[in-house]
């Protein structure tokens, strides 16, 4: 899993394993978000069925405090673990990309054009700490606290009520899939646009005049 995960998103075997742990802790911190709504569904429940007593506020009292407490610790955890441990992968990844830009002749760089070089690669780069720090995670995670939250509500709520809760999540994976045809060809469309921005900005460059050699330009 972990050489799956570096092939696929150009990880260091520690940037893999730090994607690992970035998924349990958004897990983790899913469920814990929905605890307060667990809270405010007793206390409706209580409200409703007229058994909210003195007895009953030092629970929603200690259990609000609780879940505060929890929100925050796993929120901090959760922000370590996907945008700190995302950059200092990027900064491993830039400076072995960089190392074998380095060793590459020169006759390489003559056969390309640098600005679609380096905006490819910048872009490229950008682009993974992106999806590493805010879109990976944050699906995976996702899908894993959904699917334990609702499988346990199977044995604790009318399983009609539960399908009705979640039968919005396969329409949307429906729509994404389908939609993903479009979005690749609108990122397409994006990078093109991007590449000749740059074309057109280098040209003052590719004009200049050079006294020492004789007249040439570069």
């Amino acid at each position: 899993m972990i050489e799956r995960l570096q092939h696929k998103y150009a990880l260091s075997g520690q940037g893999a394993l730090d994607m690992i742990k970035a998924c349990i802790c958004v897990t983790i911190t899913n469920i814990v978000l929905m605890m307060p709504a667990g809270i405010l569904y007793c206390l409706i429940k209580d409200l409703l069925e007229g058994t909210l007593t003195g007895d009953r506020i030092p629970f929603y009292a200690a259990g609000s405090v609780i879940v505060i407490l929890l929100i925050a610790v796993t929120n901090f955890l959760q922000y370590n673990a996907t945008f700190l441990t995302t950059y200092r992968e990027s900064g491993v990844r830039r400076t072995t990309l960089a190392e074998r830009l380095r060793k590459l002749p020169l006759s390489y760089f003559g056969k390309k054009n640098i600005a679609d070089l380096t905006t490819n690669i910048m872009g490229d780069c950008a682009q993974i700490e992106t999806a590493s720090s805010h879109w990976i995670p944050e699906l995976i995670g996702a899908v894993i606290s959904v699917a334990l939250v609702g499988i346990s509500m199977f044995f604790v709520f009318d399983w009609r009520m539960v399908l009705a809760s979640f039968w919005v999540i396969p329409v949307a994976f429906v729509i994404i899939i389908t939609c993903s045809g479009a979005q690749k060809e609108a990122a397409r469309k994006n990078s093109a646009v991007k590449l000749a921005v740059c074309r057109r900005r280098d040209q003052p460059f590719d004009l200049l005049y050079v006294p020492d050699d004789g007249g040439k330009t570069l």
